[in-house]
């Protein structure tokens, strides 16, 4: 019997959480275990469970809600707690492998709702008329009287014609 379990409402999320650390656990204890025996245990190993055993839950959570959300075709569901069970357990126990499924999920999620339309960008583009940072250089300037003055005027003529020259080829390319 599954009586125990709590999935009505938002309580399979505390489920998952509780799974998905005994998975963890028991991952850390067999890497441990294997870690003494081939004496190749480093102590660098043991700090890095404290940040993956905030991590598991969270991305387990997450990859139960994606799975839930109807993106996955995969045939657990919530009907077959057992399965349930092992597949949240599983979550835990795969914390680095999951990190890796996360991340390309979520590159393949946001890539379909984060994209940019050339054709709106050159739009706007048009639109919105370039609001010049540099002052034109002005046409008649009396000679510099010193080095200082010359490179002032260098600096303020290149950024000038730099910056129009960067206007009007970006605007004749599109």
């Amino acid at each position: 019997s599954f009586d125990w379990l709590k999935i009505e409402d938002a309580q399979w999320v505390w489920e998952v959480v509780a799974w998905t650390v005994f998975g963890f656990l028991a991952n850390t204890l067999i890497s441990l275990f294997k870690h003494c025996r081939e004496r190749t245990y480093s102590a660098d190993e043991f700090l890095l469970i404290f940040p993956k055993l905030v991590l598991a839950p969270l991305l387990s959570v997450v990859v139960v809600a994606l799975w839930s959300s109807g993106i996955s075709t995969a045939p657990i569901n919530y009907l077959n707690l057992p399965v349930f069970l092992v597949f949240a357990f599983s979550l835990g126990f795969c914390t680095e492998q999951l990190y890796v499924a996360v991340k390309d999920i979520t590159g393949w999620f946001i890539s379909r709702f984060v994209k940019v339309s050339e054709d709106r960008v050159a739009e706007l583009a048009k639109s919105v008329p370039y609001v010049f940072v540099n002052p034109p250089p002005a046409a008649s300037v009396p000679p510099p009287a010193n080095l200082k003055q010359l490179r002032e005027r260098i600096d303020s003529v290149a950024k000038a014609e730099f910056e129009r020259g960067t206007v009007t080829l970006s605007s004749s390319t599109s």
